[in-house]
């Protein structure tokens, strides 16, 4: 049994980082089901932003982290004023317990980069300590979002990928080694020939409800591996085609069949661009 005995600052010195990356973990799953960002609940603009997403607590209702873990401390481990006998492995149980009572959206929320950080303005310069979690997937600081256009809007899926492509060419992805698939019924289907599956292949991976879109890459070996497992489509006029289907686990694109892991390489979106 781990124990720690000392004052609030340095329980939180030493013990600090441990609660991080069990948040860290919790906004990972909280954002299974979460996918976007939930401005609207601290009563700002509706967003729909559904990456770059960051876990926070609810700080503006003084449910930040160190205000949750003194609370623990002074109702399980007080011996005096500003002295604690802490069990480490009780607090961290009680800990995970304090976020998961009446469900981790009741005290993380989901937020953007642009509205975690409008969020945290209020609080600048005071003295309250306002900590977030980071559970982004991949940042792209440095890239422009690609115009949206009529036709992009009206989600036509040969202009969204050649646009797409565009973009991107110089990462080596071109019309005959990517495939598109848009967010349907909570999952993404690929339905790929399958002369097209020997070589590396690049997944675009398109969500409607906001028009962003992350790029996935499985190699030719790791194709190879998996083909024979996809499901097969036979068809008399044409080509017969394997089935991909993922869902998304907070961090990388799983093939629900071969649980193939596809990392994400690229991430952006569309947006209408003004003078």
């Amino acid at each position: 049994m781990a124990l720690f005995t000392g004052s609030f600052k340095e329980f939180e010195k030493y013990v600090g980082p441990t609660t991080n990356k069990l948040i860290t973990k919790l906004g990972k799953e909280l954002k299974r089901e979460q996918k976007s960002c939930q401005n609207h609940q601290i009563g700002g603009e509706n967003c729909g932003v559904w990456k770059r997403l960051d876990a926070a607590h609810f700080s503006s209702q003084g449910r930040d982290r160190k205000s949750m873990i003194k609370e623990l401390l002074e109702l399980n481990f007080k011996i005096t004023e500003d002295l604690y006998d802490v069990d480490l492995d009780k607090f961290i149980i009680l800990f995970e317990e304090q976020h998961r009572d009446k469900g981790l959206n009741s005290n993380l929320i989901m937020l953007c980069r642009q509205h975690h950080a409008r969020y945290d303005l209020p609080y600048k310069g005071k003295n309250v300590d306002f900590e977030y979690e980071d559970v982004e997937i991949l940042e792209n600081y440095s890239l422009l979002p690609l115009l949206l256009t009529d036709a992009i809007s009206e989600h036509k899926s040969t202009e969204i990928k050649k646009a797409i492509v565009k973009e991107i060419n110089e990462l080596g992805v071109t019309l005959s080694n990517c495939s598109y698939a848009k967010f349907t019924n909570k999952k993404w289907q690929f339905d790929i020939k399958e002369d097209k599956l020997k070589q590396d292949l690049y997944f675009v991976f398109y969500n409607q409800s906001d028009y962003s879109f992350d790029i996935g890459k499985i190699t030719e070996a790791e194709l190879d591996g998996i083909s024979m497992s996809l499901k097969q489509k036979e068809y008399d006029d044409r080509k017969a085609e394997r089935s991909f289907s993922f869902d998304f686990d907070g961090d990388n694109y799983i093939e629900k069949s071969t649980q193939q892991i596809v990392k994400v390489i690229y991430s952006n979106r569309f947006e209408i661009q003004t003078e």
